[in-house]
């Protein structure tokens, strides 16, 4: 270890711009600036940058020093240091550098008559090879490639002759180093071309194919040959093809033709391959007819073999075709282009598709859309928020689809009428809107409007049965607004609301399914502004519920009526009908889910309803529900304690009852209880008859309604 001498006050300076670099395999030139007073220079070297490797090389008066002996492809560490008066300086930076890299174990084979293959062990850190040719092992070498691997396949070369290589490699650090030694390989005999390989046909139009195949070794060129059956006989098409593949012109369409290659040297011409066919295509004939002001019909003659039809429109003849649409095989062959722009040219091509190969395209056919009539379309800003459009009919248009846009372009459809006028609502204030209008007979036109000055934009939106929300845009400079409502989109209107701060106010307390109307109006606290559009909303209509109702006789005067608990219910009313589809006429109401009703006729059949009461809303009706009251039972004995009808006859009035009187002759009394007697004696049932003689017949009974004893 050599420990670098430390600098005091008088030494000289620094050495600077200290540069190593290797000159070839074993030597490594060391330079620098010159240093002031500086009368030698002490260089040191290291196999690392750590001081402590460093070793005192040698001593020069120079300001360079060459370092020799070296080994190859190795790093070697600089440091220089100046001395003056026995005093040193301080030591330079380092610096470093590699001597060059030695290829090692060439190898060559020949291939073939025209090919050797060269190869060699791989350098680290080579970033390329040189490889050099000579025809004789210690002459002149000619540099004839570069690569970045350590591989080479020579081609090109004369047969049966002998080649040398050599190897030379650099970085991007050092200049290349040394040639490495030579390797040779001598190319084999020339022989007949063997059979060529992987041939293939393919069909390029109705009058081209293109034939393809594998190269041979050792072929100069090849001859193809073409027949039109399998088994020839084979005609020459070309004698001298100079790569591997060739494309035969001026066929037949619709014909199927056989190919077969040979390969050739200067020893003649090889075996040849197996048969490749492949059949021409048949070219579509196309046309194209207009059959309205937004659609063409194009056609064309059907293909044999033909899988499906691809069909590709242009704006002009000769330019770029864009794919429209397909026509499966056994569909009729036309195709109609729609959505077209009226009194404009559109040109055509079809072609054939054989699964996943290309026919030849048809010759451009072309066709122009109609001219529609004019609508004389107008637009006329209405407020800030409303476009009136208005246009002219047109003879046979069932209807008009409206568009609108905020620029002339990219339309959106809004509406379609029967009629010529549409206003447009819910539009920003100040703004141009585009509107286009196209009749069912695709007559169409344009005009924009804008809308009126900068007010808020009011929208109303139902919240509930008893509320709305309303939403506006807002107002430079305004931080209060005045809201005002109607039940009439044309008033009278009142205010409701001052807002400060805010765009947004629910207007609550209004009565269900009712329609209301609004505008809202900027105030500054001086002066209101204009009027915003008129926005409108429904309040939502209650949904009540409906019961199931049943109905159940008690006895032969009263009926029971159920039904179940409806939500939301206030109470119950109750109606009754003596039809099924009759008029129902309400005879009561109550809370409870039960209402008994009372004083019947006996033996008769009653409907009833019932519809829920919320408070506010009256429900639906319910389902009828029906129940007959009981017959009473005739008595066995009509003695005392029966009941039933008791037939009194008489010649005169007489009293029943105290306070109730009533004819006797031929009237029919119906009683729940019958007692039987004369003078006010109470008689059993069987001597009726024996009391008649006198004239008088005593009947207590108790009348159901009046009660009257």
């Amino acid at each position: 270890m050599t420990v670098l001498p430390i600098a005091s006050a008088e030494t000289p300076g620094t050495p600077t711009d200290i540069t190593a670099i290797a000159l070839g395999t074993e030597e490594i030139l060391v330079e620098w600036s010159e240093v002031t007073s500086a009368e030698m220079y002490y260089v040191y070297r290291g196999y690392s940058p750590d001081p402590d490797s460093l070793q005192l090389l040698g001593i020069t008066m120079d300001i360079y020093f060459h370092d020799s002996s070296l080994n190859p492809d190795t790093t070697y560490y600089y440091v220089v240091v100046a001395y003056a008066d026995e005093q040193a300086g301080e030591p330079s930076e380092y610096v470093w550098a590699t001597t060059s890299f030695t290829v090692n174990n060439v190898e060559a084979h020949a291939i073939s008559a025209s090919e050797i293959f060269v190869w060699w062990d791989a350098v680290p850190n080579a970033q390329s090879y040189r490889i050099y040719r000579s025809f004789v092992a210690d002459e002149t070498y000619t540099l004839v490639a570069t690569r970045s691997t350590p591989t080479f396949y020579d081609r090109g070369l004369v047969s049966d002759t002998f080649y040398y290589y050599k190897v030379q490699v650099g970085d991007e650090y050092t200049s290349h180093g040394l040639l490495s030694d030579y390797a040779s390989a001598k190319t084999e005999p020339i022989s007949l071309p063997p059979k060529p390989m992987n041939v293939d046909a393919e069909t390029l139009s109705s009058t081209r194919i293109h034939v393809a195949w594998d190269a041979v070794i050792d072929a100069d060129r090849y001859n193809l040959y073409r027949s039109l059956t399998e088994n020839g006989p084979y005609s020459l098409v070309n004698s001298n093809i100079g790569n591997t593949e060739y494309t035969d012109e001026g066929l037949t369409p619709n014909t199927e033709y056989y190919y077969r290659v040979a390969g050739v040297n200067n020893s003649g011409e090889g075996s040849w391959s197996d048969f490749a066919r492949a059949k021409t295509y048949v070219k579509p004939v196309a046309n194209a007819e207009a059959t309205s002001v937004s659609s063409i019909q194009v056609s064309w003659y059907e293909i044999p073999d033909a899988t499906r039809y691809q069909i590709y429109r242009s704006d002009t003849a000769y330019g770029t075709y864009t794919s429209v649409g397909e026509v499966e095989r056994g569909m009729t062959p036309l195709y109609l282009d729609t959505g077209l722009s009226p009194d404009t040219t559109y040109y055509y091509k079809v072609v054939a598709k054989y699964y996943s190969k290309t026919g030849e395209y048809s010759d451009p056919v072309s066709a122009t859309t109609w001219t529609p009539p004019r609508l004389d379309l107008n637009a006329d800003a209405l407020s800030p928020s409303e476009i009136r459009l208005t246009w002219n009919a047109v003879s046979g248009a069932d209807d008009y689809a409206v568009y609108r846009s905020t620029y002339n372009g990219g339309y959106t459809y809004i509406a379609q009428v029967v009629t010529t006028e549409l206003i447009d609502t819910g539009l920003t204030p100040s703004t141009v809107y585009w509107y286009r209008v196209v009749a069912s007979n695709d007559a169409e036109d344009t005009a924009c409007a804008k809308t009126q000055d900068d007010v808020p934009y009011l929208t109303a939106t139902e919240i509930d049965t008893q509320s709305i929300q309303l939403d506006w845009t807002s107002v430079t400079n305004a931080d209060q607004y005045k809201v005002y409502r109607s039940l009439s989109r044309n008033g009278p209107y009142t205010e409701i609301k001052t807002v400060e701060y805010a765009t947004t106010f629910t207007d609550m307390s209004l009565d269900h399914t009712t329609t209301y109307y609004y505008y809202v109006a900027a105030w500054d606290g001086y002066v209101e502004g204009n009027p915003s559009n008129i926005a409108f909303a429904t309040t939502k209509t209650p949904v009540i519920g409906v019961p199931d109702v049943e109905a159940e006789a008690l006895n032969t005067s009263s009926i029971k009526v159920t039904w179940n608990e409806i939500t939301g219910a206030f109470d119950y009313n109750i109606y009754r009908s003596l039809t099924e589809d009759g008029t129902y006429e309400k005879i009561g109401d109550t809370e409870d889910l039960e209402f008994v009703d009372k004083d019947l006729d006996h033996t008769t059949t009653y409907y009833y309803k019932v519809a829920v009461y919320t408070g506010q809303d009256m429900g639906e009706k319910s389902a009828p529900a029906s129940a007959t009251t009981k017959t009473p039972e005739k008595p066995t004995n009509p003695g005392n304690g029966g009941s039933g009808e008791v037939k009194v006859t008489g010649k005169s009035t007489k009293t029943i009852a105290p306070g109730f009187e009533t004819p006797v002759e031929n009237e029919v009394v119906q009683v729940d209880e019958v007692q039987a007697g004369a003078a006010g004696f109470v008689f059993p049932f069987f001597l009726i008859l024996a009391v008649l003689t006198t004239g008088v017949l005593y009947v207590r009974a108790k009348k159901r309604q009046n009660k009257i004893e």
